[in-house]
C-alpha cells in the first residue's frame, strides 16, 4: 500500500479519536472533571492528528524518507473502527464507561506507536512515533488520575 497513505490513515485516526473525546466531553458535562480531562485530550488527539500531517509533509519532500516508512495501516484502520463503534455508542454512555472506553485506546494506541517506531530504519520517523507515543501514556496516566479522583469502577473493555 501507498506510504504516504498509511500517514493518511493514521491522522484520520488521530482526528476520529479527538471527535470521539469532544463527544465524550459534550455527553459527560453534567461530570465536569470527566468533561473536562475529555475536552483537553480532544484538543490533544487534533493536535497529534495535525503532527502527524506535518510528517506527512516532510516525508513528500525527502523521497528517501519513504523508503524506510514502515506502518501497520490495517491495525489503524481495526483502531479506527472501534472508535467509531464507541461514538456510535457515546449517547447511552456512563462516564465509567467513556473512561474505560479511553483508556483501552490510549493503551492499544501507545503500543501500536512504540511498536512501529521500533520497525523504522530512518531515526526521525521512529523519534516521532515515540513521540505519539509518550502522548498516549500520558493520556493514560490521567485517565488513571481521574479514575482515582473521581472514584470511578471502570470497566476496561477488550
Amino acid at each position: 500500500m501507498n506510504k504516504l497513505y498509511a500517514l493518511d490513515v493514521l491522522q484520520r485516526f488521530e482526528t476520529h479519536l479527538g471527535d470521539l473525546y469532544q463527544l465524550f466531553a459534550e455527553r459527560l458535562q453534567n461530570d465536569p472533571e470527566v468533561a473536562a480531562l475529555f475536552g483537553r485530550m480532544a484538543l490533544d488527539e487534533y493536535g497529534h492528528a495535525e503532527l502527524v500531517g506535518y510528517q506527512r509533509r516532510m516525508v513528500e519532500q525527502e523521497p528517501k524518507l519513504l523508503e524506510s516508512l514502515d506502518l501497520d495501516e490495517r491495525e489503524i484502520y481495526l483502531a479506527t473502527a472501534q472508535v467509531k463503534e464507541a461514538r456510535n455508542a457515546a449517547p447511552t454512555l456512563k462516564a465509567e464507561d467513556a473512561v474505560g472506553r479511553a483508556l483501552s485506546f490510549e493503551t492499544a494506541a501507545a503500543d501500536y506507536h512504540f511498536r512501529m517506531a521500533k520497525r523504522q530504519i530512518q531515526a526521525d520517523l521512529g523519534e516521532f512515533l515515540v513521540h505519539l507515543g509518550r502522548a498516549d501514556e500520558e493520556h493514560q496516566a490521567r485517565l488513571e488520575r481521574l479514575i482515582c479522583a473521581v472514584g470511578l469502577q471502570v470497566p476496561i473493555p477488550l
